[in-house]
């Protein structure tokens, strides 16, 4: 499972009983990741050697921290700031306390590119001493804490129907051929029908086709989302109707390159070995329609 963000913490107690120190210019090591975020996004990484977290995919982050500190060598209250770099490009989000000692925070909207790198740097121009005495009852002393969320407004998808055509066999594709939102989406293509999926991810896929009758005697008018041809993903069942609509949605994690067809699968009553049933199309300007849009 994806999530959309990530979340780390510094438990002092993996440094000893030696008091956690961070220098003038020393970045926080967030040396735990929460055990109910160990899926962590995919497009953000931390390195525990740099101590900096990497975007790998562009977008809006809010980040939002916490340090609980028990002093700072400084004339003036401690200062720390969340440094992001893309290239030689830096932003600084800066977040200042008049007390030396207690929690303080602060948060930022961060505008990452593919490789930015994002850390919190001690600016208060001397050492930060954490706080030593935090310990719970498992053993754990958090005197940090960050959490990354992605937010999902980069999200992207195509809208396409299906004009001209009169039926679909059992068996056959429904050959979507029309695009019908100006959205463009390099993650989707589509081909007749078969749509391909340029980027692993999650994502949401909603049709609807009209149907004006069928060719046979059927319990059900059936439709599967198939991957690849033979897995089925999601299906829409329906009542038998001699002019109405079926509708179906699904969720699908793909990888890349994986491709996806709305298949007929309408069989008739025969016993015990039921035959293929053809759907008549409905005499409509669009006939059918299927949205993908990227969630992940």
């Amino acid at each position: 499972m994806a999530y959309v963000g990530i979340q780390r913490q510094t438990d002092a107690a993996l440094f000893g009983p030696t008091d956690y120190t961070i220098a003038a210019g020393g970045k926080v090591n967030f040396n735990t990741d929460l055990d109910y975020f160990k899926g962590t996004d995919s497009f953000i990484t931390y390195d525990n050697n740099t101590f900096e977290f990497t975007f790998t995919k562009a977008g809006y982050y809010y980040v939002s921290w916490f340090v609980v500190l028990q002093s700072a060598f400084s004339t003036s209250g401690p200062t720390f700031t969340l440094v992001s770099k893309t290239g030689t490009e830096v932003a600084l989000y800066p977040s200042s306390s008049s007390f030396k000692t207690g929690t303080m925070s602060g948060s930022a909207v961060v505008i990452a590119q593919a490789g930015t790198t994002m850390s919190l740097r001690n600016d208060t121009g001397a050492v930060a001493i954490f706080a030593n005495n935090t310990e719970n009852t498992n053993g754990t002393s958090i005197v940090s804490n960050i959490s990354v969320t992605r937010y999902v407004q980069d999200v992207s998808g195509v809208e396409v129907g299906l004009t001209d055509g009169t039926s679909v066999a059992n068996g056959a594709i429904v050959p979507f051929n029309t695009q019908v939102s100006t959205i463009t989406s390099q993650e989707v293509t589509n081909t007749a029908g078969v749509f391909t999926l340029n980027q692993a991810g999650v994502y949401l896929f909603d049709w609807m086709v009209s149907i004006d009758g069928i060719t046979a005697t059927s319990r059900e008018i059936r439709f599967e989302l198939r991957q690849g041809g033979t897995t089925v993903v999601g299906s829409s069942v329906s009542p038998v109707v001699n002019q109405g609509f079926i509708t179906g949605t699904a969720v699908v994690s793909a990888t890349a390159g994986q491709t996806f067809s709305l298949y007929n699968n309408t069989v008739d009553n025969t016993t015990p070995t039921p035959l293929g049933v053809t759907i008549l199309y409905s005499d409509l300007s669009i006939q059918a329609y299927m949205r993908i849009v990227t969630l992940i």
